[in-house]
């Protein structure tokens, strides 16, 4: 069982079974939340977003040294993140005051290439780093009002990164 951080505020578990030469992962799963707020001269915003990422893929690895071992991977995933952000002017006249709410939806399906490093401090104790280049299929899909009016955008982009 391993932990997986990608920043402050995403973070995961991700748990590995097989022999050295050929690993499975899970990424059991990996969460994400932020909660914002801020304000301009115009309004003050109020955001929050929350996700969950599962992924499953074959490992192996290869001693560079006793203490050292080169890991590569590849990995199917699958990622889901949500949004609400609300929009509130700061004007008291009601000519000039807004409200404006939107929730957006994110999907994403795709494939990780995984090429990393191991560092053994005991044999059951491992530190380890990897780059994870991926190639992947992203829809969103946004609800809200816009002046008064609702609205909705929905989106298809084919990313790599």
């Amino acid at each position: 069982m391993g932990v997986s951080v990608a920043s402050l505020n995403s973070f995961g578990f991700v748990y590995r079974i097989g022999k050295t030469n050929s690993i499975w992962r899970v990424s059991l799963l990996s969460l994400s939340y932020t909660n914002r707020d801020s304000e301009d001269k115009i309004s003050k915003t109020e955001e929050s977003s929350y996700g969950y990422r599962i992924a499953l893929g074959k490992e192996f690895r290869r001693e560079l040294h006793s203490k050292f071992e080169l890991r590569y991977a590849a990995d199917v995933f699958y990622q889901s993140d949500f949004s609400k952000v609300k929009r509130t002017s700061i004007a008291t006249d009601q000519a000039s005051f807004f409200e404006e709410n939107d929730k957006i939806e994110d999907q994403e399906y795709g494939l990780n290439l995984v090429i990393g490093m191991n560092y053994k401090i005991k044999s059951n104790i491992i530190v380890g780093a990897e780059f994870i280049p991926y190639v992947s299929l992203f829809s969103s899909e946004q609800n809200g009002w816009l002046e008064n009016l609702p609205f909705t955008m929905k989106q298809v982009i084919l990313r790599m990164d």
